[in-house]
């Protein structure tokens, strides 16, 4: 890119936009998946050399923001076996089979999806009531970095907040 684009760029210069125009330039050279993986790390790299000092003359902090990586990421979720969400069903269902804040933690993991270090997790005041519009969750969800707000099915809005002031 260097030799056939820019020229010498002193550290100074490499700004995000030369970056992207960077990643840009790897598309189009019918680059490899392990090359564009390659150009993730060089963004991390730089990115560390900022934040560490270790190069004070790069003028950026972030040269790739989240949603912007070389290699796209395909979501393809696989949903559980119908066996294995019949059995989690009776779980919850069977008040003799699991303790009641286990089966609180199933019902939950099973009406909004959170994941279980995040329901185990969740800080007591998560759990709001809004007259008219019935219970509602905030969490923190870990892997995205956000915030996610969901309504609750009534009981167990109901059953949360019991739990939240045992």
């Amino acid at each position: 890119y260097l030799d056939e684009e820019t020229g010498h760029i002193e550290p100074a210069d490499m700004s995000r936009t030369v970056f992207l125009d960077f990643l840009a330039w790897m598309r189009d050279q019918g680059s490899t998946p392990k090359d564009l993986y390659a150009v993730n790390s060089l963004a991390r790299l730089l990115t560390d050399l900022k934040r560490e000092g270790i190069v004070p003359d790069l003028p950026e902090t972030i040269f790739l923001s989240r949603g912007e990586n070389a290699i796209p990421k395909v979501h393809s979720p696989k949903p559980f076996p119908p066996d294995i969400l019949s059995a989690i069903d009776k779980l919850i269902a069977d008040e003799t089979a699991l303790p009641r804040t286990e089966r609180l933690i199933l019902r939950l993991c099973r009406a909004v999806g959170p994941r279980i270090s995040e329901a185990l997790m969740l800080p007591c005041d998560s759990v709001t009531y809004i007259e008219g519009r019935g219970y509602k969750l905030e969490y923190f969800q870990t892997k995205i970095d956000e915030w996610r707000k969901v309504p609750l099915p009534p009981k167990l809005g109901r059953d949360l907040v019991t739990q939240k002031q045992w």
